[in-house]
C-alpha cells in the first residue's frame, strides 16, 4: 500500500492574460519554481 506523503511546498499560481481576453493561472514555469519538475 501507498503512504500518504507531506505536502513539501505551497505557492500561487500567477494570474496571466491567454488569446482573446481570457485570464488563465500558471504555476509551472515560474522562476520561484526552477527546480520542479512535473514529468517526474
Amino acid at each position: 500500500m501507498f503512504k500518504p506523503r507531506q505536502i513539501a511546498q505551497k505557492f500561487v499560481a500567477r494570474e496571466q492574460s491567454e488569446g482573446a481576453g481570457a485570464r488563465v493561472y500558471r504555476s509551472i514555469g515560474s522562476a520561484q519554481l526552477r527546480s520542479l519538475d512535473p514529468f517526474l
